[in-house]
């Protein structure tokens, strides 16, 4: 049965061993490294769920990096929509949205779309 608060459009894939390396994206981004690599929990075509080194604030613009084990690594950009900031557990937990995919600064580009759509069908028969 799926979970009634879950309003992902997407089915969540789970993809063992995969990584994500992130940062704040900021004026002047050049200047602040990547965090990770950090353990990925689950990604969509829409969306990523990754561990946090650090809490970070609702609606934070992250650049990412995801590495998928056999995969060349691809980067995406989206925020921050929700965040387990907790840490009573040692660990924290991002859910981020994709920003919308197109040709400029702020959009993910077409490319990154076809390695969504290929490693969520790769990995998809493993659910």
């Amino acid at each position: 049965m799926s979970d009634p608060k879950d309003r992902r459009f997407y089915e969540r894939i789970s993809i063992p061993g995969a990584e994500v390396f992130y940062r704040k994206r900021r004026r002047f981004y050049w200047f602040n490294g990547y965090n990770g690599p950090v353990p990925m929990k689950d990604i969509t075509k829409s969306g990523i769920c990754f561990e946090l080194v650090k809490p970070l604030d609702r609606g934070a613009s992250l650049a990412i990096n995801v590495a998928v084990p056999g995969e060349e690594v691809f980067s995406v950009k989206g925020n921050i929509v929700w965040a387990s900031n907790d840490m009573s557990d040692k660990r924290a937990f991002a859910g981020v949205r994709f920003n919308l995919f197109g040709k400029g600064l702020l959009y993910n580009s077409f490319k990154t779309y076809e390695r969504l759509e290929h490693i969520t069908q790769q990995f998809a028969k493993f659910h």
